[in-house]
Formats: C-alpha cells, structure tokens, sequence
C-alpha cells in the first residue's frame, strides 16, 4: 500500500473508531445536604492537630477573588499525541457589576461569622481588632482593595471584607510537606506568591503575636468564585478542546480557611472538590468565524503532517491551539441570590471538618 493511500487508511480508522473522552464535569452541589457528609467529599484537613482547642477566632484577612475571565485547557494524552496539542477556552462573565463585588464580600463575612457563631466559635469583634497596635501593623503591610490579578486559571478582582487589608501568602509554602508535589495556585500570579514573601515577611510573626493577644486562633479566610467549570474532551481525530459550563462555582484549594495559633502552628481547611452550583447565567459561544475556520485548517494541517512523519514522509509539523471564547451572562440580582445562598453550606462544611477533628 502506498504511503498516501496508508494515511487515508489510518485517518478513516481514526474518525470512526474513537469516541471523545470527556473530563469529568463536577457534579451538582446540594446546599441541604448534611454538612458532615459533604464536608468528608469536598473538604481536605492539613494538620488536624493544631484544629482540635479552635474555640475563639480573629479574622485579619477575608479576601473574596471573583473570577471574571476564567481559563481552560486541555491536553491530549497516549495515541492522541499523534495528531493533537493543547486546546483552551476563555470564559468571560457579563452582566455582574463591579459595585456588587463589595457588597456581596461584606455579606459573605456576615455569613461566616454567624456560621462560626452557630458552631459554638466565639469570633473576636472587628472593633477590637482594629484597635490593635499589632493589627494595625499588619494592616499598613497590606494594601488597599479590590485589585486586578491575571493568573493560569484566568483574570480576577480580589476584594476584602470590612475594609480588611489585601494581603496574600504563598499557598504551597503555608503548610510544607515532605514527599508530596504541592497544589499549583492557579490563581494568583508567580509574582505576586514570590513577592508577598518579601513585602509581607514578618506578617507571620505578628499574627502569631495576634494570636497570643487575644488569645484566639487566627483565622484567614479566602474564596474564590467561579463563572464557569472546565470541561475536556479529548478526541483522537479531531484533537483535544476545551469547553466549559456557565454555572457559578467555588474553586478548589483557592477557597479555604488557614489558621495559626500563638505557638506558629499552622493548618488549613480547603476545598478539594469544586462547589458547583449548576445556576445562573447563559454559556454563549462568540467564537468569530474567522477563528473557527483558522483553528479548522491548522488542526487539518497538523493531522496530516503528523501522519505523513508516522509513515516516513516529509512535512512541517505546524502544531495547534484551537481557542474558543465564551460569554457567561448573568442577571445581576442572580449573581449576588446564588453566591449568598450558597456559601453558607460552603461555611458549614469547613465547620463540620472543624467540628470531626475535635472528637
């Protein structure tokens, strides 16, 4: 058989022989489910030991990030290698007012503290700790909210609760842990994780200090709202792609609770599972023809030339990145009734771990 008529051959087996494998898509959330039992699915404990006396909390840090061009991709993997690359999708939220953004962060410690309180959890008022020297120090290191963050899982604004300071830590060097990779924090820059541990060096030992002070845990909260969750199909033919749902979501490990006793003790309570609502908004596709049709012939291209070199033929491998854009579109008076809604089963869960380590 000659080599022409063998990537024909190949092609046709190829189209009609492999089905897409799609990526799991996270499945619904059910906010009135037992918060026990959610929280063993959906919530990882590190260093459950220093979680077991957490009676009384101060809140220096509540950072809310919402996510408004969120990023996905995918890869192919195995025999796909043969005629794909990497694919990704932007998804960009319409129709939520930046306004809102402020309003809904200060809701949302609301919720917290009135959750900490139903848990037995005495939360020391913010009158007292902003009348702390040793807050007050901390607070001049941080700065002003909300700010734009454009990082891998997409471009967001950070916003703080309260007129609490913006200041971030280094997730991977929180907790370090021996003999394991840690998780990539997607969404904050490699700038702003390397540079935090230099303009907020000694924030560490003063909230330490904090701790001793009021003799209570401190207690940082972060969550980060999602427009939309990935979803991968890879197909072998075809090539990988990247689509998404339009559904609002609590992103895993970027939504936590860190905390840190007056010893320098440290632990943390996050999401290991995304929090989809599987509410609000429309997903629409504004793709440009012009996009779709480049994305078309590259990938036609890029087969061809893979299968020409698996034969021994001569090409020019031109590789590809199929690029599709979406508009999540969202009615502001939804965009704030479902996060509201929602994030006090996300309270509860974090409480439940807190809770199951105290036995």
């Amino acid at each position: 058989m000659s080599p022409r008529k063998s990537i024909h051959v190949f092609a046709a087996i190829l189209a009609l022989s492999s089905p897409a494998f799609a990526g799991d898509t996270p499945e619904i959330f059910d906010p009135q489910a037992p918060a026990a039992a959610m929280a063993a699915k959906y919530v990882e404990i590190e260093n459950p030991d220093y979680l077991k006396n957490v009676k009384r909390v101060v809140i220096p840090s509540f950072m809310v990030e919402y996510v408004t061009e969120a990023k996905a991709s995918a890869e192919l993997t195995g025999i796909a290698l043969a005629v794909g690359g990497a694919s990704s999708a932007l998804i960009r939220m319409k129709g939520a007012q930046p306004e809102q953004f402020q309003a809904v962060t200060d809701r949302l410690y609301e919720q917290t503290v009135a959750e900490l309180a139903r848990a037995g959890i005495e939360v020391v008022p913010q009158a007292q700790l902003k009348a702390s020297a040793t807050f007050q120090e901390i607070a001049a290191k941080g700065e002003k909210a909300p700010r734009e963050e454009e990082a891998k899982g997409g471009k967001g604004v950070y916003h703080t609760a309260v007129d609490l300071p913006l200041y971030f830590m280094n997730e991977q060097a929180f907790i370090q842990k021996l003999f394991s990779k840690p998780k990539d924090d997607i969404y904050l820059t490699f700038g702003t994780k390397f540079g935090s541990g230099f303009s907020t060096a000694q924030i560490p030992m003063l909230e330490e200090k904090l701790a001793k002070e009021f003799d209570a845990a401190v207690l940082k909260v972060r969550i980060t709202f999602l427009g939309g969750t990935a979803q991968r199909e890879h197909s072998i033919w075809t090539g990988g792609s990247a689509t998404a749902q339009g559904a609002a979501s609590f992103a895993p490990s970027a939504t936590r609770y860190a905390f840190i006793n007056g010893n320098g003790d440290k632990a943390r309570l996050s999401l290991k599972s995304t929090v989809n609502t599987g509410h609000l908004g429309e997903l629409v596709n504004v793709t440009s023809t012009a996009s779709k049709a480049v994305d078309v012939a590259r990938n036609t291209l890029t087969v061809a030339s893979r299968l020409g070199a698996a034969f021994g033929m001569r090409g020019v491998d031109l590789g590809y990145g199929s690029e599709v854009e979406y508009e999540w579109r969202v009615e502001p008076g939804s965009f704030e009734q479902v996060i509201q809604n929602y994030h006090p089963a996300v309270a509860r869960m974090f409480l439940a771990s807190l809770a199951s380590v105290a036995k």
